[in-house]
């Protein structure tokens, strides 16, 4: 889905387009403005390939064309052949428009006009039904699992100020005040919001420390989430931190059985000093090129949330087998049996009468891709309400709800979902698994995670996830 569309036609003339489902990526619209005026410079030529950055799990793509570069902020990957067929659509698009708004007769460029028609063009790519759901769930049987997050990165970076400000909630004043990590420092946080323990590695960036972490193969092995931390006010670091990195990648992706998620928060990016710092974001973008198809790119900074929010972003595709869980057990089931089984009771008693499930039938890939997309929904409130709850601005208690109607089984790598079925309350097994199916993948997809199947049916039907990260 489209988040943003900017088109550069030199010369300060900067067209951009934000879709309503830009208020759903929980990113500060300043942000995204600062990361697409930096890299401008960007803007390949049309003789280049679609160039790729990974921004706030988001992607970001740029493409040159004759008179104009596009750059398209959308949020989840697209394959070459689907990519290729969207910028060759927007294009042809945007030529017209630019034919029908181009000086006649003496008359000025119309930028009014062409805004106008571009932004009504755009909307039909942006239409896709957002639903807000809450959630609840079931017994379960749990292996204990601590997932271990490092935060790594040059001295003075500003590593330990992140993690005071999120896992202990300091004031934004109190995190800035920190004195530098000495060594290593291992803590155990219990993160509320999740109710689950996570071990984080504060690694301090002198030099005299990080050629000892890279002799240590033990510290890097089982990581689920690699945060690397740079100091975006000093340039001059960039590609000492850049060839660190490279170094501690190739340690990690040698020891790991499965590769962590790669996270780089740009830091620093103070509110008073951004308009300063977009050459900056260019050459430290320019500087960790290599890790383009690796990483998340986040601009960061204690004065504000979005440091938090990265966190939680990055934790959020990094714990999938953690987070996933967590949002079965708020109210999934209650949600799914008071809410949405009513909306389909119509259809649920229509089934039984004669002819009427051909046309159930006709309809049920329509009937799941709404279940898809209600599922996404829920993925992406959860992450605003774990941000309301770190703030302190909800005062729910995210406690774990039980209920016989679901056994979860969670181990290191999958996932077994048991459900039962609603039949004795009127419904047909291949309506409530159609729907359970569909609301199930579409919040693994906010997860990155595409793989759930059926391995059983019976009074239950129990789907099979798996975590497991190449």
């Amino acid at each position: 889905m489209l988040i943003r569309l900017s088109i550069d036609m030199g010369e300060n003339k900067v067209f951009s387009f934000d879709s309503t489902k830009s208020s759903e990526t929980l990113i500060d619209s300043q942000l995204i403005d600062g990361f697409f005026e930096s890299l401008r410079s960007y803007s390949p030529s049309p003789d280049l390939a679609i160039q790729k950055i990974k921004f706030s799990n988001m992607m970001m793509y740029s493409k040159g064309f004759e008179q104009y570069s596009l750059q398209l902020l959308v949020d989840e990957p697209m394959d070459e052949e689907e990519l290729q067929s969207y910028f060759e659509g927007l294009s042809d698009k945007i030529d017209v428009l630019l034919v029908s708004s181009s000086p006649l007769n003496g008359s000025v460029f119309d930028e009014e006009t062409f805004k106008a028609k571009l932004e009504k063009m755009l909307i039909p790519m942006t239409q896709d039904p957002i639903t807000t759901i809450t959630k609840t769930l079931g017994d379960f049987v749990k292996q204990e699992i601590t997932p271990k997050i490092v935060l790594t990165g040059l001295n003075q970076a500003g590593k330990t100020s992140i993690k005071y400000k999120f896992f202990e909630r300091w004031s934004e004043a109190l995190a800035k005040e920190t004195k530098p990590t000495t060594g290593a420092d291992f803590s155990h946080h219990f993160q509320e919001f999740l109710l689950h323990k996570i071990v984080v590695t504060d690694l301090g960036g002198q030099s005299v420390y990080r050629n000892l972490y890279l002799d240590q193969e033990d510290l890097w092995k089982g990581i689920d989430a690699l945060i690397f931390i740079v100091d975006i006010q000093n340039p001059e670091s960039f590609n000492v931190a850049n060839n660190y990195l490279i170094d501690m990648w190739r340690l990690v992706s040698k020891v790991s059985e499965r590769k962590p998620t790669l996270s780089i928060f740009m830091h620093k990016y103070d509110p008073k000093m951004r308009e300063s710092l977009n050459t900056n974001i260019t050459k430290c973008v320019d500087a960790f090129k290599d890790f383009n198809d690796h990483a998340n790119l986040y601009l960061t900074t204690v004065e504000d949330s979005s440091s938090n929010i990265a966190l939680i972003k990055a934790l959020y595709h990094s714990l999938p087998g953690v987070v996933f869980f967590r949002l079965l057990e708020l109210n999934f089931l209650s949600y799914f049996q008071n809410e949405i089984l009513p909306e389909f009771s119509h259809l649920a008693t229509r089934m039984s009468i004669q002819g009427y499930s051909d046309i159930f039938q006709e309809i049920k890939l329509e009937i799941r891709d709404n279940a898809v997309k209600i599922g996404a929904a829920y993925g992406l409130s959860f992450q605003k309400q774990w941000l309301a709850h770190l703030m302190g601005e909800s005062v729910s208690k995210y406690e774990k709800t039980l209920s016989d109607s679901m056994i979860l089984n969670l181990d290191n790598d999958h996932l077994l979902i048991s459900i039962k079925n609603w039949i004795d309350q009127g419904f047909p097994e291949e309506l409530t698994t159609l729907l359970l199916d569909g609301l199930l993948e579409g919040i693994l997809k906010t997860l990155k995670i595409e793989s759930l199947e059926i391995v059983e049916r019976n009074a239950y039907t129990t789907w099979k996830v798996d975590f497991q990260r190449k």
